[in-house]
């Protein structure tokens, strides 16, 4: 039987009561395709009533599967109400950095339990939501004035999307929710456990409730034993969450780690293939953009045609992703930058 009342001093019955419901019940019909995704899930929950104890930023928690239908936006709706008690108002992601920007601002202006990003459907390769996720204030201007606005930055982040794809910067920023039902038409499922999940939980919240707090009370009376996994920018996170998951035997936190190429942008493959190519061919020397995109189309890299030259968008597209990897490293390989003065061109070194 669920617990209805916060015991002062759980127990072992008490905390295998609380994980199951919280694993058993309120996430039973939910497809998770590793422990770790569940792990991530369950520290999702957590985040709202552990967030005080955490010192830094926190990570974007990232709900994905192979195709719609599978349980994501379900997933993140229930979170929600679990950490605010209301239906969640998801928050689409715009392509323009610019307006990126104006969203995260406008979005934490009013101090969010939680933030959700809804079905994101482009690469999210976001300055802006990088520093957002790696800051506990946000500044930026007020929109059409001068002033600035400073806010602080508590929320959960949330995010879905069918296999979406992150730059490097944002995917190390973010912990994997993976859902995958295996099977070709995920929204034909039938038989589950609560047919109206979102009801149920509205129903059920204060127990729900009761559950998070009484793994929290056992780990706080336990001595608050830290996590050992850690997470570059989000320790304190890694540390506090991890602790809890581990205390009442949760496996799978941060256990797929190495698995972050999974949603990173294909173009990052294809640099670290290229870079290889790019030391045979020049070894430290330093090289201009325009030898650097000639042996890339004599190599076949980046999908251009060896046999017709790149037009003048390829070449400023190419020139802009040199510079956006400045001292960036491949393997044993860092690409730096410097400027010849004389000729007004950036030249590119492998060190």
């Amino acid at each position: 039987a669920a617990l209805t009342n916060l015991p002062a001093a759980p127990n072992t019955r008490d905390v295998e009561s609380a994980l199951r419901l919280l694993q058993k019940d309120l996430l039973y019909d939910f497809p998770f395709a590793r422990p770790s995704d569940c792990a991530h899930a369950l520290a999702a929950l957590l985040h709202p009533f552990v967030r005080h104890l955490v010192q830094g930023p926190t990570p974007l928690h990232l709900i994905e599967a192979p195709s719609e239908g599978t349980g994501k936006g379900l997933l993140a709706t229930v979170i929600h109400l679990i950490a605010v008690g209301s239906d969640a108002v998801p928050t689409p992601l715009p392509t323009s950095e610019e307006e990126v920007r104006k969203k995260i601002t406008a979005a934490l202006m009013t101090a969010p339990t939680v933030v959700l990003l809804d079905n994101i459907g482009h690469v999210l390769d976001s300055a802006s939501l990088a520093a957002a996720l790696t800051t506990t204030l946000w500044t930026d201007r007020l929109l059409g004035q001068t002033r600035m606005l400073t806010a602080p930055n508590r929320a959960l982040w949330l995010a879905t999307g069918n296999n979406p794809v992150l730059s490097r910067e944002n995917a190390r920023r973010a912990v994997r929710v993976r859902l995958d039902s295996n099977v070709e038409r995920p929204w034909l499922r039938d038989g589950f456990l609560h047919v109206d999940l979102p009801g149920w939980v509205r129903a059920q919240r204060p127990a729900l409730v009761v559950a998070v707090l009484t793994l929290l009370r056992s780990w706080a009376q336990a001595g608050r034993p830290q996590g050992t996994v850690r997470l570059g920018s989000f320790e304190d996170w890694a540390s506090v969450v991890g602790g809890v998951l581990g205390h009442v035997g949760v496996e799978g936190f941060l256990g797929d780690r190495e698995d972050e190429h999974e949603v990173c942008d294909p173009a990052e493959e294809d640099w670290a293939a290229f870079v290889p190519t790019w030391a045979e061919a020049f070894g430290e020397k330093r090289v201009p953009a325009r030898d650097l995109l000639d042996l890339a189309v004599r190599s076949g890299a980046f999908q251009f045609d060896p046999g017709t030259a790149p037009d003048s968008g390829a070449k400023a597209s190419f020139g802009k992703a040199l510079k956006n990897r400045r001292d960036r490293r491949y393997g044993l390989w860092r690409i730096t930058v410097s400027r010849d003065t004389n000729k007004k061109v950036n030249l590119y070194r492998l060190e």
